[in-house]
């Protein structure tokens, strides 16, 4: 029998069940047992469906697992380029932050050094005045002295955070890579902390959940919503 017959059939089967599952109405035992026979000739026919499938997709998954390894190896070579392109100009450029920074030390300590002496020599002023007895003039040249400014020095990076080049523009940005070495210990501080960020943070899988409940013959607990509830299968 040919693939068609075989798919054709399966989906005159699975319409026709269908319409016995709707036009069934569950209002007594008899019903009800009519209902699960039902059920169980869906769950066969669902069965038969899977199986049916399952070769094609079997072909599919290999072609899909060879051509993502095939696409993973010639991409290796792409990839290590990439990363010593950025390793040398991150290299570069973190030395030319520590130059500028260094620049920066020097320049804002010349212009302290500035002030200081500035700071003197109005103090070495006000302390003739005070000699002469002109102490207006001494009170005037210490409260200039109190008032040296030393202004903010800064010093421009050799290398701006967007630079544009013949292909595109080179954007720099900062990366911070976290992982988990103590989950009882993170998980505590974050509720303690910042318990608000938990749910998006988080990801608590359901089936772990169920079992967790489940095993523990849990009716409550502190934060979750637990509703048991019976149902049929087939």
């Amino acid at each position: 029998m040919g693939n068609q017959v075989i798919e054709k059939e399966l989906q005159t089967s699975a319409l026709t069940l269908k319409e016995e599952a709707t036009a069934l109405k569950v209002v007594s035992l008899p019903t009800y047992q009519a209902a699960g026979e039902l059920g169980k000739s869906l769950k066969d026919l669902e069965k038969k469906i899977i199986d049916y499938h399952k070769p094609i997709k079997q072909d599919i998954d290999a072609l899909k697992k060879k051509a993502l390894d095939r696409e993973k190896s010639d991409l290796v070579p792409v990839q290590e380029a990439i990363q010593i392109l950025r390793d040398s100009m991150n290299a570069w450029q973190r030395e030319e932050e520590r130059k500028r920074q260094e620049e920066e030390r020097k320049a804002r300590i010349a212009a302290e050094e500035v002030a200081r002496k500035e700071r003197e020599r109005l103090e070495a002023q006000a302390l003739k005045a005070l000699e002469k007895g002109k102490e207006e003039k001494a009170e005037e040249l210490l409260e200039r002295a109190e008032d040296v400014y030393v202004a903010p020095v800064t010093v421009a990076p050799t290398v701006a955070k967007t630079v544009a080049t013949a292909a595109g523009n080179i954007t720099q940005a900062k990366e911070i890579n976290v992982t988990v070495t103590d989950m009882l210990a993170f998980v505590t501080e974050l509720v303690k902390s910042n318990p608000g960020a938990i749910s998006s943070i988080l990801d608590v899988k359901v089936s772990g959940l169920k079992a967790f409940v489940k095993s523990n013959g849990l009716e409550r607990y502190a934060g979750l919503n637990i509703v048991k509830t019976t149902g049929v299968r087939f």
